[in-house]
């Protein structure tokens, strides 16, 4: 499989696409070179949408993020009308980037406040996912309430100020 044409739509989709898979996988741009047996700058760029990779670069690629190259095409184009640059991107994964993290962080906090120690029966471990499934539960409708409805906003004023130019276009 090919890499998506060379046009800024479809690189900028690619890196989105290679950012926000690389993300939801957890890993870091140093994972994803070494995983992928490409260059830590070539990844860089790839990432950054400066450069648009080989064939072989973009299977790896794919493989690495734990797709096959048809996955990576589609999810690049349908990133392509996304630029990489999108405020409403970064802000969703900055804020879900950041909830995770609050959670993450407070988790060993509850668990000693809970119980003192590592849970170990099954009744301590269902407690545990409760706190747990709770505390996610918490920050995503803080996001959803807080943050979210802006961002839909602004995306949609972005996207129909984009629609009413290319109409005045045609």
């Amino acid at each position: 499989m090919a890499p998506p044409e060379s046009d800024n739509h479809s690189t900028a989709g690619l890196a989105t696409a290679i950012r926000v898979r690389k993300e939801e996988l957890g890993m870091k741009r140093k994972d994803l070179a070494e995983r992928s047996k490409l260059s830590y700058p070539y990844v860089s760029e790839l990432e950054k949408g400066t450069k648009e990779p080989s064939a072989r670069a973009f299977r790896q690629l794919a493989e690495a993020l734990e797709l096959s190259p048809t996955e990576l095409l589609a999810l690049s184009e349908r990133y392509a009308g996304a630029p990489s640059g999108s405020p409403m991107l970064r802000q969703v994964l900055a804020g879900a980037t950041s909830a995770l993290a609050r959670t993450e962080a407070s988790i060993p906090s509850k668990v000693a406040e809970r119980s003192g120690q590592r849970p170990e029966t099954p009744e301590e471990q269902g407690a545990l996912a409760e706190l747990v499934a709770t505390i996610v539960r918490r920050e995503l409708e803080a996001f959803a309430r807080d943050v979210l409805p802006r961002l839909v906003a602004t995306e949609l004023r972005r996207t129909l100020t984009l629609g009413v130019e290319r109409d005045a276009q045609s």
